[in-house]
């Protein structure tokens, strides 16, 4: 009786150990396919910094740029209100400054002009 015991909890233990590694292999390709989302939900945490609400710029963008961006932001978000009205979502805006950036949160080229 001991040895059917001991063969099950072997078999227990494969089967919980097979599926953390299930787990963490689905995971990690969650994550690699969906990095705009992760790097959405968390832009500091790849590299951005905070210019305004919800606008993240590339860390080390010069603040010139920083003001051009947020200005051309309003002017957007006043030329949406114009024609709908009042504006109930704003979304995350992620601005990114070189090549490297945008490949690094999941974009494709720079002629792409955004990504997700």
């Amino acid at each position: 009786m001991n040895a059917i015991v001991a063969s099950v909890m072997s078999w227990i233990v494969r089967l919980a150990v097979l599926a953390a590694v299930l787990s963490s292999v689905c995971f990690g390709i969650l994550v690699w396919k969906v990095k705009p989302l992760a790097v959405a939900l968390c832009p500091v945490c790849f590299g951005f910094e905070k210019a305004g609400c919800g606008v993240y710029v590339q860390h080390g963008m010069p603040v010139e740029q920083q003001t051009l961006t947020m200005r051309v932001l309003a002017l957007a978000d006043d030329r949406i209100r114009g024609f709908y009205g009042d504006i109930e979502f704003h979304p995350r805006v992620l601005i990114c400054t070189t090549q490297d950036c945008i490949v690094g949160i999941g974009g494709g080229d720079s002629a792409t002009g955004s990504v997700g």
